[in-house]
């Protein structure tokens, strides 16, 4: 379906994608939370001619009644809908049970925009103007690679440090008891890092191993502040992801896989990470790095 002959603000004209290169989203559920009703309903046909379930509102407190009332795919938000208090909407979006995967738009968007919004939990950023071929590339590319992660994830739950880990949910347990759900790009980092234990990652490593094909939008310095982000949610008695100076980060614990979850019964699987001596370095393949050199590692978690 072809935009419109006179393009509303907010939305650039483009050709459609050709119908081959389109990854299907027939089923998929969409919510789009926008003040600018005239960029919502712009979006809308193109959308609902893939075949996507597409849900709009444009103001906050029906944005709030829609998250917590069902399960989405994809949330695309412009942070204007929540007035001065973007940030507490972000946290509420990553307290969902499932969150959804998050693509961020505002008109011009600077590079401090952008990192904001990777801080704040969002997976893609987009600067209005921008066209609906480009919003259907990013759509199809944060589902697809929601799938193949998905298809490819490691079974059973990873024990490292005071922690454990399920890759398929994306939960991450503490020792007392506590619980979080990651962001997928929050995840992605992790598992990477949980299948290369005690080998240093540098930058474009890390990119590289968590791109979701077209439209990553994630260069060096969001690099950097997505480890940040990962680094707080890693509370631990030891430092968990550690700066090499000059070289990338490393994950310096032993890894444990295992089947057994921390709520499954009868079961205390934190008390079984009986150090590094045992644990298993499972997964070293299909990421550049290398093992730790003799010199000394910085094991400071800033940098």
């Amino acid at each position: 379906m072809s935009l419109p002959a006179t393009t509303p603000p907010g939305l650039a004209a483009s050709p459609p994608l050709p119908p081959s290169s389109r990854p299907s989203l027939a089923g998929r559920r969409i919510l789009l939370a926008d003040p600018d009703t005239i960029f919502l309903q712009a979006l809308v046909e193109p959308f609902e001619a893939e075949g996507l379930h597409v849900f709009r509102c444009d103001d906050l407190p029906h944005l709030r009644h829609r998250l917590t009332g069902a399960a989405w795919d994809v949330l695309i938000l412009d942070p204007a809908i929540a007035g001065a208090t973007p940030s507490a909407l972000f946290g509420e979006i990553a307290r969902l049970p499932t969150p959804p995967a998050l693509i961020v738009t505002a008109p011009a968007m600077s590079e401090v925009d952008r990192i904001i919004a990777l801080e704040m939990g969002a997976d893609h950023c987009v600067s209005k103007p921008c066209s609906a071929a480009e919003m259907l590339a990013r759509v199809g590319a944060l589902l697809g690679r929601r799938r193949a992660t998905a298809a490819g994830l490691p079974s059973g739950t990873a024990y490292f440090a005071d922690l454990a880990f399920d890759p398929q949910r994306r939960l991450l347990y503490r020792r007392d008891g506590g619980r979080q759900r990651l962001s997928t790009a929050e995840a992605d980092l992790l598992t990477l890092f949980l299948r290369n234990p005690r080998r240093i990652l540098d930058r474009d490593a890390l990119r590289a191993g968590t791109a979701a094909g077209p439209g990553n939008d994630r260069g060096l310095r969001a690099i950097d502040v997505l480890v940040s982000r990962l680094r707080a949610d890693l509370t631990a008695a030891v430092p968990v992801i550690v700066t090499v100076r000059g070289q990338g980060y490393i994950l310096p614990h032993g890894v444990r896989w295992d089947s057994a979850r921390p709520e499954d019964p009868g079961r205390a699987p934190h008390a079984r990470m009986d150090g590094e001596r045992r644990a298993s370095a499972t997964g070293r393949t299909g990421v550049a790095g290398h093992d730790v050199p003799d010199g000394p590692v910085d094991m400071s978690p800033g940098g």
